[in-house]
């Protein structure tokens, strides 16, 4: 798999742990557990890690790194937790569906590209 660069390296994921670690390993990492876990793109995951919710979920895995897992651990635990959640924002006006920059709870849930 190709892993894409982050494109938001001051904010989102990167950015984020980049404040305590070096960031490229945990991109990596994350970029692949999350593909692995929702069979989604790469480039899509790469989109979901540089939005706000990229930041948090980097905020999630540094608190497990604080509870003594390892980085590994970490991102895999974060990875289970946020696929089960749903962050889809609320419906736009007049019912139009709001863009969802999420981890996909299922696989059909892409960001419109087909599933593999």
């Amino acid at each position: 798999m190709i892993i894409p660069a982050p494109q938001n390296e001051d904010y989102g994921f990167f950015g984020t742990i980049g404040l305590h670690h070096a960031p490229q390993e945990f991109w990596k990492l994350a970029v692949s557990e999350i593909c692995k876990a929702t069979r989604e793109h790469a480039e899509d995951v790469a989109l979901f890690l540089d939005s706000r919710h990229g930041r948090h979920f980097a905020d999630d895995v540094l608190n497990g790194l604080h509870n003594g897992l390892s980085r590994q651990e970490a991102v895999t635990a974060e990875t289970g937790k946020w696929s089960r959640m749903d962050f889809r924002s609320p419906p736009c006006p007049g019912n139009r569906p709001a863009a969802n920059h999420t981890i996909p709870a299922r696989p059909d849930c892409g960001f419109g590209r087909p599933v593999r």
